[in-house]
C-alpha cells in the first residue's frame, strides 16, 4: 500500500466510502447503496465490507453500534467520518484536482473526454 504524509493512500473505494459519509452517518446498507450510486455500478459485498473494515481500522471512519436491546440479533452499525478521514478525503480530492491540472497542462483535454459520448 502506498503512503502519503497522512499515512496509507486510500483506494478509490475507500475514497467513495469517505465521500458518501460527508453528509452524515449511514448504516451499512445505506452506505453501500450510496457508494454504488457514486460509482454508478454494483460493488461486491465482500469487497465492500473488507474495505469498510480496513477504512475503520485506519481510523478514517468510526463504527457506532446501536443499542443491542433495541433490536434482537446482530446490532446495527452506523458509520461516520472521523477527523482523520476528513483530512484523507480532502487530500484525495486535492490529489485528483492536481492530476487533472497536470493532464490539462500536458495538453490532454479532460473536458473533451468528459463531454464526448462513451463508445
Amino acid at each position: 500500500m502506498r503512503k502519503t504524509e497522512l499515512g496509507p493512500l486510500p483506494s478509490d473505494l475507500q475514497l467513495d466510502v469517505l465521500l458518501a459519509l460527508v453528509a452524515g452517518p449511514l448504516g451499512s446498507s445505506a452506505l453501500l447503496q450510496t457508494v454504488e450510486d457514486l460509482r454508478d455500478r454494483d460493488v461486491p459485498l465482500a469487497t465492500f465490507y473488507r474495505q469498510l473494515q480496513r477504512t475503520a481500522d485506519l481510523g478514517w471512519i468510526v463504527a457506532d453500534v446501536a443499542d443491542p436491546a433495541a433490536r434482537p440479533g446482530r446490532p446495527e452499525r452506523s458509520y461516520r467520518l472521523s477527523t482523520s478521514g476528513t483530512r484523507v478525503l480532502r487530500s484525495g480530492i486535492e490529489a485528483q484536482r492536481r492530476r487533472v491540472a497536470h493532464a490539462e497542462a500536458a495538453g490532454l483535454s479532460v473536458e473533451r473526454l468528459l463531454t464526448e459520448p462513451r463508445s
